[in-house]
């Protein structure tokens, strides 16, 4: 019946169904008439979407610098952590072994020393291999790996992919050099080598472990001074991971990051070691802060 129009006349009803009552059902039935939304001016110009970005480019500029501060900071912390474990593996070592202290060797790595495998920025997987470096004296009272690294430390050798293993090195003046227990020093007069833990003088002041150059460090053994009483050039270098600064851990258990002074300290890295020795014509108190806590009276 609704599909049909009725035949209306002048007859206000047709077959029963009254013309009011018609048109009530037919509205019934129809979608109801929205208004469309009116625009209440609201929308932001362009100009104003250009003030909140550069806005939001401000604030991530002073933003950014806090948070790379923040992470040099941590990663600060995990290196101080990292040398401290490594100082209670080496007082460990030493109380098992009648005060001796493990062997500091140079140029001359096997599992006999303190550490085993050498770094290098060539192909090689020393570079890598953990296993090798926790085969040694000191590995099983340090079986984490991690803690030979320094967090800061990104060097990757020629066709590696995966960081080198090893950011720290022994003090020359701490242990035997050689495999065998022949107590052979690095030098006999500036600096007296200590072979047992009671020999080291002032355990406050003597560094045991610090971080090293990525183009100096290559053995277990970092030797600042390049021959005997030698304080006007670098043997071995420090790195500055932190900010300017190297991680140094001393033989009473306390560990701290040291920031450099002289220009001449914060070398680039190279990825080769044919600048070192490094003489210096200039300033040399870092040299000398170094110097004098290998081995103090």
């Amino acid at each position: 019946m609704w599909g049909q129009t009725p035949a209306w006349t002048g007859n206000p009803c047709y077959k029963g169904v009254c013309r009011m009552d018609h048109h009530r059902a037919v509205a019934g039935r129809l979608p109801a008439i929205t208004k469309a939304p009116q625009k209440d001016g609201r929308a932001f110009t362009l100009i104003e979407l250009l003030v909140v970005i550069a806005i939001i480019a401000i604030l991530a500029g002073l933003l950014l610098p806090a948070l790379a501060k923040s992470k040099q900071k941590a990663q600060a912390i995990q290196c101080l952590n990292n040398s401290k474990q490594l100082l209670i593996a080496w007082h460990l070592y030493a109380g098992d072994f009648g005060d001796t202290l493990p062997y500091n060797l140079g140029n001359d790595p096997s599992p006999n020393g303190w550490v085993y495998g050498e770094m290098s920025w060539t192909y090689s997987t020393d570079n890598t291999n953990w296993e090798k470096m926790l085969n040694s004296q000191l590995g099983r009272y340090s079986q984490n790996p991690g803690i030979y690294h320094c967090p800061a430390d990104s060097s990757i050798a020629a066709s590696m992919t995966d960081f080198r293993v090893r950011s720290v090195s022994m003090n020359f003046a701490m242990g035997d050099k050689s495999s065998t227990g022949a107590r052979l020093p690095v030098y006999n007069d500036t600096w007296p080598n200590a072979f047992k833990l009671g020999d080291v003088r002032n355990p406050a002041m003597t560094w045991v472990f610090s971080d090293e150059h990525p183009d100096s460090i290559n053995d277990g053994f970092q030797c600042p001074p390049d021959n005997d009483a030698e304080t006007n050039a670098w043997g071995d270098m420090p790195a500055s991971y932190h900010n300017g600064a190297a991680g140094y851990a001393f033989a009473d258990g306390h560990s701290e990051i040291h920031k450099w002074v002289d220009a001449s300290t914060l070398h680039p890295i190279l990825k080769n070691s044919s600048w070192l020795p490094l003489s210096l014509s200039g300033p040399r108190d870092d040299l000398i802060w170094v110097d004098a806590r290998v081995s103090p009276p």
